[in-house]
């Protein structure tokens, strides 16, 4: 096995970012730093990252309904709670958040250890579907509901949602969009003078919440694998 994909499958970082970090000096097989990434490894060598030996683990996948006021990240220097707090000793092996969402936005987000399965599913190329309820301070105008679906122009250039569906007599909306840009959804709302009072995640790719509570969490089936991959 190549030494970048060994890192990958011990779940250090996808594939591309082990790159960089063998190329940086920071692996060692044997002992001996290697900066080769296509170096060959076998299941007998000792493999150490950053001054950690590495173990390929079995995969873990898993859909967590996250809950407001927790940070997607591994620790927080503020000492908020995270996602992996959560999780807390129910999982032994190292899993870390795929993709973000911000603080106070709930909803599907999908933790693993497997570095090549993360970055393909936020990359760009494989345009991944994300759908959202949208919770606003007054009920959306059918004139800026239009705007949203032709598109509008922030700073990093004109986004716009795949579909919008209202729910009727209230202040709540469905968005779907492919964009994983920094809080687009609020920034897209923000362009067109609403407030997002509360934000949920209902949809990434084929994984929903289904009937998970905000804080509960569960394994994903072989069958929502698969489909994130193909994707």
């Amino acid at each position: 096995m190549h030494l970048n994909c060994y890192l990958s499958q011990a779940g250090i970082s996808s594939r591309r970012k082990s790159v960089d970090l063998i190329k940086q000096g920071l692996v060692s097989v044997n002992d001996k730093i290697v900066r080769a990434p296509w170096f060959d490894v076998s299941p007998s060598d000792i493999v150490v990252c950053n001054g950690e030996r590495l173990h390929i683990e079995k995969k873990i996948y898993i859909v967590l309904n996250k809950p407001a006021g927790c940070v997607t990240t591994l620790s927080d220097e503020l000492g908020r709670k995270t996602v992996i707090d959560i999780i807390g000793d129910a999982i032994t092996q190292r899993i870390y958040p795929v993709g973000r969402l911000d603080a106070d936005t709930t909803g599907v987000l999908i933790l693993t250890n497997d570095g090549e399965f993360a970055q393909q599913t936020v990359h760009p190329s494989h345009n991944i579907e994300k759908s959202y309820q949208v919770t606003l301070h007054r009920p959306l105008d059918a004139r800026d509901e239009n705007k949203l679906l032709k598109g509008i122009t922030l700073k990093d250039g004109v986004m716009f949602v795949d579909a919008i569906r209202v729910h009727e007599g209230k202040n709540i909306v469905d968005v779907s969009i492919h964009s994983g840009r920094n809080r687009i959804v609020r920034r897209l709302f923000a362009a067109i003078g609403y407030e997002v009072l509360a934000l949920q995640r209902t949809l990434f790719g084929c994984i929903a919440i289904d009937e998970l509570a905000e804080g509960q969490w569960r394994y994903l089936t072989d069958q929502e694998i698969a489909c994130m991959i193909k994707k």
